[in-house]
């Protein structure tokens, strides 16, 4: 049997050393995938200085919000349903957009302008060719978040 042991203040001394490099930047911790096994109670109190954190699923960003955690949440991998886009408003979680379904859940049910939700993130395809929009798609998903206001 394996053992990991955490050491939150090593934790804490990365993200401060990438705070550092990106003194004019926000970050986001990325703890999708369990914090990649380790657990996310484990992992957040030592992100306490992070502007965000990054998961991949809603249960993940929930489970984080059950904890405590009350700064922004990024879902990068967006809603799956039309439901969940309803959650993610419901709990104040940011999602990254990837495809045309997503984008109509966002334009047909807008969170009101003090909901995390409110701000999405467009995903560009740069050639991986596994999520996001084409060059010609992004700049019309750009323009329909614009001309429904949400930035």
């Amino acid at each position: 049997m394996r053992t990991i042991t955490i050491k939150p203040q090593a934790i804490t001394h990365n993200l401060n050393q990438v705070k550092k490099m990106a003194s004019n930047s926000k970050v986001l911790a990325m703890v999708k995938s369990n914090a990649y096994g380790h657990g996310v109670a484990a992992v957040l109190p030592a992100l306490q200085q992070a502007d965000g954190i990054g998961v991949a699923t809603l249960t993940e960003a929930l489970e984080a919000r059950q904890l405590g955690w009350d700064k922004t949440i990024g879902l990068i991998e967006g809603a799956f349903t039309a439901d969940e886009w309803q959650q993610a408003i419901e709990h104040d979680i940011s999602c990254v957009i990837h495809h045309a379904p997503q984008l109509q859940w966002a334009l047909d049910n807008i969170p009101p302008a003090s909901s995390a939700t409110r701000v999405v993130w467009l995903k560009y395809n740069t050639g991986m060719n596994r999520l996001g929009f084409n060059a010609e798609g992004i700049m019309a998903a750009a323009k329909r978040c614009m001309k429904r206001d949400i930035s």
